[in-house]
């Protein structure tokens, strides 16, 4: 029997119960929309009073902004950003939204982006559980979305994004999404059922990828768009959940550059895993470039792994790539005998003065 059909072997490494989360993550979705329908935003201005939109936010709360800049970048009637640091981009003023996200409320960078926005005056919404922003945001008649406490923020990823795509939605900055969300949840519950614990590694496809990645560098290749999103929550939890390095990079970009790192006189591959996020929906150019790159890295000796997204709108196959993402993550930490929630590294580096 697989380590990782072993429940009380999960139990005895996940102590925090990040596996839960991740199995719970198509309720999130559901309780992070009505979250979001629930906030007043009757003294925000919609999208025709306002020329862009900035999503500032840090880690696992700054990918909420990610996701609402990659749909917006296809479905969007404005331009969307991601501030991840101290400073609001130099177009901001009095027509740019700002919303605001910390899961701890405590993220200084975001705070600080708070203090700058009202300064200019732009018009904010704030998602916090506590901390310094939600005060602020209480203090200043900010809207603010409040998510259920006592989770990592990374865990919290369907709660965060759900609360900008919706936000975004009834401003009118994103169109309709009723139909990308019912289908959320909709692969979401039938990923879980084939990718959560009770699911025997020998058909278990997060299992598996997780199986193959123990003692190798995983690097995982996205696709322009949402996937390319879905990878970098892939990296990041491979580095928080299983606490190991890992890379991120999406095509046809690679094809430009990386590609040749793992051609001839490059060096040998083979304890690298590449992870191909494929979308049910892909470009054929793409389809073409996959294709001939995981050529390259299987001839130079590489692990190649394809991890298909499920669903057919770019959101449903975004949350379920992410998820595939965060339950492999997971397996792997128990592989490795790592708890996946602490973050010590993180914590340490928190306690620096910035």
């Amino acid at each position: 029997m697989s380590i990782l059909d072993d429940g009380s072997r999960i139990a005895a490494v996940d102590r925090s119960g990040m596996l839960s989360f991740i199995e719970s993550a198509a309720d999130h979705w559901r309780d992070g929309v009505a979250l979001a329908r629930a906030v007043d935003l009757s003294g925000v201005p919609d999208r025709v009073g306002l020329t862009g939109v900035v999503v500032c936010g840090m880690g696992g709360s700054g990918i909420a902004g990610d996701v609402a800049a990659a749909v917006a970048a296809t479905k969007g009637s404005l331009p969307v950003v991601v501030a991840k640091g101290f400073v609001l981009p130099a177009f901001a003023d009095t027509h740019t939204l700002v919303v605001l996200v910390s899961y701890s409320g405590g993220t200084v960078e975001t705070v600080a982006c708070f203090d700058q926005a009202h300064a200019l005056g732009a018009p904010m919404i704030a998602v916090a559980t506590g901390g310094a922003l939600a005060e602020l945001a209480r203090a200043h008649a900010i809207p603010l979305a409040t998510p259920p406490a006592g989770m990592q923020p990374r865990a919290a990823f369907p709660y965060l994004a759900a609360v900008a795509l919706v936000a975004l939605e009834r401003l009118g900055v994103l169109p309709d999404l009723t139909a990308e969300l019912v289908e959320i949840d909709e692969v979401l519950r039938e990923q879980t059922a084939s990718c959560g614990r009770e699911a025997v590694a020998a058909s278990n496809p997060a299992k598996k990828i997780a199986s193959t990645l123990e003692g190798v560098l995983p690097v995982v290749w996205g696709q322009e768009g949402v996937l390319s999103v879905a990878a970098m929550r892939w990296k990041t939890q491979l580095n928080e959940n299983a606490k190991v390095p890992a890379y991120a990079v999406a095509l046809p970009e690679l094809g430009h550059n990386e590609v040749v790192g793992i051609g001839p006189g490059s060096p040998p591959a083979d304890r690298l895993a590449f992870v191909a996020l494929r979308s049910p929906t892909e470009d054929p150019r793409i389809t073409s470039r996959f294709s001939a790159t995981l050529g390259l890295a299987r001839a130079a000796g590489a692990s190649v792994i394809e991890a298909p997204a499920r669903g057919i709108s770019p959101l449903a196959q975004l949350a379920s790539s992410a998820q595939l993402g965060d339950f492999t993550s997971t397996y792997l930490a128990v592989l490795r005998g790592v708890d996946p929630t602490p973050i010590e590294a993180i914590t340490r580096l928190k306690a620096e003065p910035s």
